[in-house]
């Protein structure tokens, strides 16, 4: 959800911004590492989410003549502490064998999406021809750089998995 506003200052400028507020939910499953090494295939389930990660943007429209247009745009970084349950098992070996204690743990996932840049030119040679171009930045390796799950009442991380993320 974004509420935005944008004003236009004169024939050549226009400026604008909105406030964000964003739902983010993450679902995944995945082999349980300490027993697939044993051939053993099982699945942990990581389900969660939240509604927040405030955010803003900036923008500027710029009409220096009326054959060419440039426009600007930042997005702020957002943040979530997504909520939510980690259904896995913990193996355990027994002296009648291995065990497999199913654990259902609350848990939660911080969880931030990039700073985003954006920019375009629109060049319109006579009325019937247009030429756009445009570019963005995702600072992806900034913010996706690894996934945390951590136990929320010991505050213990319980898995990380790296994405090695690049802009």
């Amino acid at each position: 959800l974004a509420v935005a506003v944008g004003v236009r200052l004169n024939e050549k400028v226009s400026v604008g911004g909105s406030l964000i507020l964003g739902r983010a939910f993450l679902f995944q499953t995945a082999p349980i590492q300490q027993l697939a090494q044993i051939g053993i295939i099982r699945n942990s389930r990581l389900d969660v989410s939240q509604i927040g990660g405030f955010g803003g943007s900036f923008n500027l429209h710029l009409r220096p003549t009326k054959k060419v247009n440039f426009g600007f745009n930042f997005k702020t970084a957002r943040k979530f502490n997504l909520e939510g349950k980690l259904d896995t098992v913990q193996p355990v070996v027994t002296q009648t064998g291995l065990q497999l204690i199913p654990l259902h743990l609350d848990v939660i996932v911080p969880f931030k999406l990039p700073f985003i840049i954006e920019s375009g030119v629109k060049v319109q040679p006579n009325d019937k021809i247009f030429l756009a171009f445009d570019y963005r930045f995702y600072n992806y390796s900034a913010a996706l750089d690894r996934l945390n799950v951590i136990h929320k009442t010991s505050n213990t991380t319980l898995a990380t998995q790296t994405f090695n993320a690049r802009n």
